[in-house]
């Protein structure tokens, strides 16, 4: 059974396919019409002949004017006069119209008119004659066009149409027309003059007035409406280009045949008039092509169709350079050029429309198809009229309003056609966002529990004082508890976020203790103002209470005071309280960097994006908290404002509630947990647990242990040597992870992990080694060939599940890393840094777990410091640079003790927190200097960094008595196609290249060491 959108789509297709049919017959009749219509002289048209045109029996009344073309009397190379005209002996006929016949550039005609009687007042029509001419009516002046002279020199040129009108004299006219052309290579009477009655003459003129009139400014209107939708919807250059099309057909139609331009400002130069005739006759065939290639750019390649054109564009700039006309022997050929340019466009297009070869929809490639013949209907009967092909001027106009009105059709179905795309790509997104935002609401409640969680088994180890540790373990434990809460708060945040979008947010309203809330909030955000070393008061007075939800204003107070702490580097951040008119206004003090005035209209709302100039480059972010903040509070009958801001000074944000009567219901503080460890599992478990994982292991003992402790999280795959391995990653690609035994007959684990990294990288498919070796130098080795982590036999079920979801938190850093790298050229490092920092940490974690709140604490300001540096700029200030590269040398000296030495000598006279340099750009030639300067060498190693600079630049040098490079080492290294084993160096040295007389040199001794030198001018900067 056919349904009824099945016979719709039917019925239109019927319909297109007969609109096609349809259209291409009108388009075949109007060629064979156009090619038919040439007129042949007929035998009641009186023509001129020897120089006589007998129109005795002509009613001029009736059949209008008549064309004086024939054969006139003409005498070349000299200009004369009525009345020495009949004394010249030399008398030849020309035809009219018609060009002179070689080398000619003065010349007389004369022809007499028979007229019957009673004719009385006549009109002369003159359209073309080159160039400076007079004219004589019955052997007196009538009209002079310009100086016509026998010589250049006194030759005044000038061109343009004009009407004659006299009195008759015994039945009979004669007319005398002296000419003197040095410009056109077409010299004399171009186009036929027109005679008849006075009325008829000025009617024929009036009606090609307002015809020519009616086109430009129906051109015009075309254009400015184009230029109109493209200011509206610039996406749509296209709109542009026929805008500027349109301007130009316009102006063309303005300055040719009647030359309205002309009529309507007569004191125009004529070398200005004719070469911008000439400049937009040509200049408007070659728009048309380059706006065939931008709606279509598989018609031709742009490299082909800019080869084509060169002729074109050659003739056209001939006419600025070149008096007017100085080229028009060739103009003819160049039309046709244009036009067979055109014609084969056209069938390009007709042929990419049948094959559905065109990226644009087929119904609009055949209407351009059919724009572009009218356009060829309109350039070839202009071209024959010019060449006196009468009957032609009919069908000139009717291909330019073929292809005014084609054009249009095309670009609005176009824009319809886009406008169905966008309805349907916005409801795509609409659907789309409806799952991220269920996915995210999902999320952020499956995260709530194992929070929980691990707040509550941490404060109950706190509490117990019969398991208490050492100090450093409490204070480790109350790092990862306000980590954990921290983490608690983001996720109610996304909550919030999600419920607003959808106007789900409840509240419940209750009295709260405002000074236990900032309290509260306070050792939340304790170990961020510890390590600043930013004083904190709380001088909101006891029992202060407001109205409002606990929950959601203890998101509003976490915002604003951990804003204040993020942006203020030293000083303190202050809290009071005050009331006003039954509401409690809190103010939240600090003395950071302060907001600009241009700004603080901006700083609520929604992806606030912070002015590059006013913020200093750590401290930029989203603003998403202060978002949701103004909508909560907005919720809760209060409201949050910046009460003031000074630029370097700091800021104070008031926030308002009202305040509470009735005391007795106050909150407390409560929490309710889960274990811990199980929880982590369970987070890991639900977050990637069908993935593949390869076991490749010799001893099947070990591999059946894997598969066990795998198989419920993951699909364990199990082969046993490398070989296999690699066959099945190359026939298996949802293959996520690859577990490798370290020690295995024929290929090793090591030469194995080498062959994958060089199919894969580390984000691509993570490698874990198993080994029952752990020094330091086997570890080294593990991660120089490639590996991810490591694991250590025997291992435990737990070891290995966390180890994965380690592996695959880092694995989502890299790839927010490489997004944030895609977008920004000059942060592409970052990646390359954030994994060998990470997997430093996880090396060190085993070593000495002494050190790893320390290390993880580098690691959090490493994460913020990378994450934020790609996505608002690419310079920092060189403080910020060397504190990164301090704590990434901390970081390899907790692995490699005393043989890792590191010093930096800086000059007195630079302030570093003044001087801006590109970011990660020194940190990565360290890091290159210790992993492959020093990790290679045996007995001790020394990295220094020297900083200097003068009136002009700034000089660093980074020196190293590691291994140094061979020769060749050294020649590849400096050579534009070296590639190297990672993207440290080779993005330093690309990123050096964009800074205008920045230069990167690289100074190696094998066996003795390196030196690279970074040279950056001040004003490059």
């Amino acid at each position: 059974m056919i349904s009824v959108e099945d016979l719709l789509r039917e019925s239109r297709e019927i319909m297109k396919k007969w609109f096609a049919f349809v259209f291409s017959i009108s388009l075949i009749i109007i060629l064979v019409l156009m090619i038919a219509n040439r007129p042949f002289p007929s035998s009641e048209t009186p023509v001129v002949k020897n120089g006589v045109l007998d129109a005795r029996n002509w009613d001029f009344n009736k059949r209008g004017v008549i064309a004086l073309d024939g054969d006139w009397e003409f005498v070349s190379n000299e200009l004369l006069t009525p009345k020495d005209f009949v004394e010249n002996r030399e008398i030849k006929n020309q035809l009219v119209p018609g060009p002179w016949q070689g080398n000619i550039h003065v010349g007389t005609y004369r022809v007499t008119i028979l007229l019957p009687d009673h004719f009385n007042q006549y009109g002369l029509r003159v359209r073309n004659i080159w160039s400076a001419h007079t004219v004589y009516l019955n052997k007196e002046k009538a009209s002079k066009q310009g100086i016509p002279n026998v010589t250049n020199q006194g030759t005044i040129q000038r061109n343009v149409p004009y009407e004659i009108f006299g009195t008759v004299e015994s039945n009979k006219v004669e007319i005398v027309v002296a000419v003197a052309n040095y410009s056109n290579i077409d010299g004399g009477i171009r186009r036929g003059i027109d005679f008849g009655t006075e009325r008829a003459i000025m009617e024929a003129v009036h009606f090609d007035r307002k015809m020519e009139w009616a086109a430009t400014i129906l051109l015009v209107i075309f254009s400015l409406y184009h230029f109109f939708i493209f200011l509206v919807r610039q996406k749509e250059i296209m709109f542009f280009y026929s805008g500027v099309y349109f301007a130009s057909l316009a102006l063309m139609t303005a300055v040719r045949n009647e030359r309205i331009l002309i009529r309507a400002y007569p004191d125009l130069p004529f070398e200005l008039v004719f070469k911008l005739q000439d400049i937009v006759t040509y200049g408007n065939g070659v728009l048309l092509i380059l706006f065939l290639i931008k709606v279509e750019p598989k018609l031709i390649s742009r490299k082909f169709i800019s080869i084509l054109l060169i002729p074109a564009i050659l003739y056209i700039l001939s006419f600025v350079v070149l008096p007017a006309r100085s080229t028009s022997m060739i103009q003819n050929e160049v039309m046709l050029y244009l036009v067979l340019l055109w014609l084969g466009l056209f069938i390009r297009l007709i042929w990419m429309a049948i094959k559905q070869q065109s990226t644009m929809y087929r119904n609009e490639a055949w209407i351009l198809s059919g724009a572009v013949l009218f356009l060829i209907i309109f350039a070839i009967a202009g071209g024959g009229d010019a060449l006196n092909i009468k009957g032609l001027i009919i069908f000139n106009r009717l291909g330019l309003l073929g292809f005014v009105i084609m054009m249009n059709i095309f670009l609005a179905v176009r824009l319809n056609n886009r406008s169905e795309e966008a309805e349907n790509l916005t409801v795509s997104l609409q659907n789309s966002n409806a799952i991220k935002d269920n996915f995210l609401a999902v999320t952020a409640r499956e995260l709530k529990t194992p929070l929980h969680g691990i707040i509550n088994i941490i404060q109950s180890i706190l509490e117990n004082e019969e398991i208490h540790g050492t100090r450093k373990q409490t204070e480790q434990l109350m790092l990862v508890k306000q980590s954990a809460e921290k983490l608690n708060l983001l996720v109610n945040d996304l909550k919030s976020f999600i419920k607003m979008r959808h106007n789900d947010l409840q509240l419940t309203k209750s009295i709260i203790d405002l000074r236990v809330m900032t309290d509260v909030v306070f050792e939340l955000l304790a170990f961020d103002y510890i390590q600043k070393h930013i004083l904190i008061e709380n001088l909101i007075p006891p029992n202060v209470y407001v109205i409002g939800d606990e929950e959601r204003f203890r998101q509003v107070v976490y915002s604003v005071l951990h804003n204040a702490i993020k942006f203020t580097e030293k000083g303190k951040v202050v809290v009071n309280a005050d009331v006003k008119d039954h509401h409690v206004v809190m103010y939240v003090e600090d003395t950071g960097v302060g907001i600009s005035s241009d700004l603080i209209s901006d700083i609520f709302q929604f992806v606030y994006s912070e002015n590059v100039n006013s913020v200093p480059y750590q401290h930029r972010g989203m603003g998403m908290g202060l978002y949701i903040s103004k909508e909560l509070m907005n919720k809760m009958n209060g409201r949050i404002w910046i009460e003031r801001s000074v630029v370097g000074e700091g800021t104070v944000i008031g926030v308002q509630l009202p305040i509470a009567e009735n005391q007795e219901s106050r909150v407390t503080y409560e929490n309710n947990l889960l274990p811990m460890e199980r929880g982590l599992l369970e987070h890991a478990a639900s977050k990637i647990g069908s993935e593949k994982v390869l076991i490749v292991d010799d001893d099947a003992v070990n591999s059946a242990v894997l598969r066990t402790i795998l198989q419920d999280y993951y699909t364990p795959i199990q082969v046993f040597s490398g070989v296999q391995a690699l066959e099945t990653l190359s026939n298996d690609s949802e293959i996520k992870y690859v577990i490798i035994d370290l020690m295995m007959p024929g290929m090793s684990g090591v030469e194995l992990t080498r062959k994958i990294r060089e199919r894969y990288s580390l984000m691509e498919l993570p490698i874990i080694i198993s080994t029952v070796l752990d020094s330091p130098r086997d570890v080294s080795m593990v991660f120089q060939a490639g590996a991810n982590d490591y694991i250590t036999k025997p291992f435990t079920r737990e070891t290995v599940l966390t180890r994965l979801n380690v592996i695959q938190a880092i694995r989502n850093s890299l790839k927010q890393a490489l997004t944030h790298e895609m977008a920004f050229l000059q942060t592409q490092i970052k990646p390359h840094f954030l994994y060998n920092t990470l997997s430093s940490i996880i090396s060190c974690c085993y070593i000495d777990g002494e050190k790893a709140a320390h290390l993880l604490t580098m690691l959090s300001s490493y994460l913020r410091y990378i994450l934020e540096a790609g996505r608002d700029g690419h310079l920092t200030t060189l403080q910020q640079e060397m504190d990164m590269i301090h704590a990434y040398v901390t970081i390899e000296q907790s692995r490699f003790g005393e043989q890792l030495s590191f010093s930096c000598e800086l000059a007195e006279s630079l302030l570093p927190n003044q001087v801006f340099i590109p970011s990660l750009l020194i940190q990565p030639l360290v890091e290159n200097s210790i992993r492959h300067g020093l990790f290679n060498k045996e007995g001790f190693g020394t990295v220094t960094l020297s900083i200097k600079e003068d009136s002009d630049s700034y000089y660093f040098q980074i020196e190293d008595d590691g291994v140094g490079m061979s020769e060749e080492q050294l020649k590849k290294v400096h050579s534009d196609h070296y590639k190297g084993n990672g993207i440290g160096l080779n993005n330093v040295k690309r990123r050096i290249r964009q800074l205008a007389g920045a230069s990167f040199l690289i100074e190696s001794t094998e066996g003795r060491g390196t030196a690279i030198t970074i040279i950056l001018p001040k004003n490059s900067l």
